[in-house]
């Protein structure tokens, strides 16, 4: 157990309560028997799917977080947790999750290969990852990613492999269109509206009624950038859905 990561960032993910709901949702129904989970974190995710499965093993590399993880489980008794790697175990398993652990991988060829020989027969392994490299940032730097990944990245890892794709989808793509809404009307507000006020009182207007004046004109840009932004965004999301 030499993995010096201490995941300073998970305790913000951990908060994301309706998130995570949210991201269960889509791959649930897939965990159920024996099941592990690689990189558990601080465990928190257990809760969202400790129900489903018979028992549950989780491979902790991190000291830090599987002393934390090792106290949190201690009152149940078919969770078991592991400070290697999962190909030192000689356990087979019915579901393998990654939940945001591929992309800390250098070799992440290697660690799909080590996990699809620890499958049994029609097992399921869930993968969820960070998309599109575009957008990789200081962040994931700051956390220790390696990269991010678009569809074609995952399926020529995949394809590799005698496995069969059940589910490979982008979820929650929306946030980078709202983004993109709200810093561009920023942006363009900051600049246009110095020039507005200075001309509006040289007319005569007081303060309030500016301040009243673009207050209004505020909510109506809001009102349009989300109704604009939600159809970008759910354009966006078929667009995805279709684009390998």
């Amino acid at each position: 157990m030499n993995n010096v990561y201490e995941g300073w960032e998970l305790s913000y993910f951990d908060k994301a309560n309706k998130f995570r709901n949210y991201q269960f949702d889509l791959f649930k129904k897939y965990i159920s028997g024996k099941s592990a989970e690689i990189g558990p974190g601080t465990g928190e995710n257990i809760k969202y799917y400790h129900s489903s499965v018979s028992s549950l093993y989780l491979f902790e590399t991190s000291k830090k977080l599987f002393e934390e993880i090792k106290k949190k489980i201690k009152n149940y008794s078919n969770i078991y947790i592991n400070d290697c790697d999962i190909k030192d175990s000689k356990e087979k398993f019915d579901t393998i999750i990654y939940l945001d652990v591929l992309e800390h991988i250098e070799d992440d060829e290697n660690e799909i290969f080590h996990a699809f020989h620890k499958l049994n027969v029609n097992g399921y392994l869930i993968i969820n990852v960070p998309a599109f490299n575009i957008l990789f940032s200081n962040f994931d730097k700051d956390v220790g990613h390696f990269r991010r990944y678009n569809k074609k990245d995952l399926l020529k890892i995949i394809s590799k492999f005698d496995m069969r794709i059940v589910q490979l989808k982008y979820f929650d793509s929306t946030i980078l269109v709202a983004a993109f809404n709200i810093f561009a009307t920023l942006t363009v507000g900051v600049v246009e509206k110095t020039k507005d006020i200075a001309i509006l009182k040289s007319l005569g207007f007081t303060r309030k009624r500016i301040s009243r004046i673009f207050s209004l004109q505020g909510l109506l840009l809001g009102f349009i950038g989300t109704l604009s932004g939600t159809g970008l965004g759910l354009g966006l999301c078929i667009t995805l859905e279709n684009f390998p």
